[in-house]
């Protein structure tokens, strides 16, 4: 992907909406831009709970505050447990958070 300006204000967006929010079930935060549209998955270990949604949702906000008003967005809450392997989800080609996980 062209790191052009948008996808580095996109990035910068992310990356701040996750400040305070990272629980320690979060396993990762992936991010695409495809086409027009901000694509960001928030893996959790655990069953996804409302709280969770509440993060994902407000995430979310904060990004669509901080973008173009041209570009949609697409984020949710996935459920990965250990051992699950570390993914890019679809629509995704960037991480934007890495939990470190002891491997057994």
């Amino acid at each position: 992907m062209a790191h052009d300006e948008r996808w580095l204000g996109v990035l910068a967006s992310v990356s701040r909406s996750l400040w305070g929010e990272v629980t320690p079930d979060l396993r990762w935060v992936s991010l695409g831009l495809v086409e027009d549209c901000v694509v960001a998955r928030f893996a959790y270990e655990g069953a996804i709970t409302e709280a969770e949604r509440e993060v994902v949702s407000c995430a979310e906000t904060e990004v669509i505050a901080d973008v173009h008003p041209e570009l949609s967005t697409d984020f949710a809450a996935v459920h990965r447990p250990v051992p699950m392997p570390r993914e890019l989800e679809d629509g995704t080609s960037s991480w934007v958070y890495v939990r470190r996980e002891t491997v057994a």
